[in-house]
């Protein structure tokens, strides 16, 4: 994703990482950007010539959305409509846009239709003396959409422990069929937010609603458990 500000140079700086392992010819790169409309404080969208004309020296193909329901109030949320807007039925992977390669991309190291994502440390759900356990929060969520917790259960945790249910970092994303994924984050997002089931009566959905629905959409696909180990 790029925008107009600090975003949109970030996103230069990636693009221009994978361009120094990766042709456009093996890798292409869709720069997404939101465009403006009453549901954004500022004009997200990139009005800086210079800046396409930068993308465009890296072949990237710019891919211009719509954020369609969250604006200002979850700028986060552009990654559920960029994903939406890449080729439908390809393998993506997302970057967030402070995102540099340091060393290419190999081809076995994404498992396409079986993504093994980075965990998202202990920032969510959000512990105190009034809050419900993380495992109880995790279980009433996956009930909410209709899904079976416990193949995603790591038995060796207890309920007070972060991990217990997957929680993953929502920087670095990827499946075999970008819009199946995009349509189910955005519509898990749309849900927690605009329904606010009981189980987040006392959490906080900013800024974490994406890495919150991110397991739940897993689990709706059919995907199992997996992640990968911090380096």
């Amino acid at each position: 994703v790029a925008q107009a500000g600090r975003i949109g140079y970030q996103a230069l700086l990636c693009a221009a990482s994978i361009r120094a392992f990766h042709s456009a010819k093996h890798v292409p790169i869709f720069i997404c950007i939101p465009k403006h409309s009453d549901r954004w404080s500022s004009d997200p969208s990139i009005n800086d010539i210079e800046l396409i004309k930068a993308f465009e020296k890296y072949d990237c193909k710019i891919a211009i959305f719509d954020n369609a329901d969250f604006g200002s109030r979850y700028p986060h949320s552009n990654k559920f409509y960029a994903i939406l807007a890449l080729p439908e039925d390809q393998p993506f992977l997302f970057l967030d846009s402070d995102t540099v390669l340091v060393e290419p991309f190999t081809s076995n190291q994404f498992q396409l239709d079986r993504p093994a994502l980075k965990l998202g440390g202990e920032t969510w759900p959000v512990q105190n003396s009034k809050t419900r356990s993380v495992g109880e929060v995790w279980r009433l969520l996956y009930a909410f959409f209709g899904l079976d917790a416990e193949p995603y259960r790591d038995v060796n945790l207890t309920d007070a422990q972060h991990q217990c249910y997957p929680y993953y970092n929502a920087g670095i994303l990827y499946y075999s069929r970008a819009r199946e994924f995009g349509q189910a984050l955005l519509s898990m997002a749309r849900r927690v937010w605009f329904e606010r089931p009981d189980a987040l009566e006392d959490q906080p959905l900013k800024p974490w609603l994406d890495q919150i629905v991110l397991p739940i959409a897993l689990a709706q696909l059919g995907i199992p458990r997996s992640e990968v180990p911090d380096p």
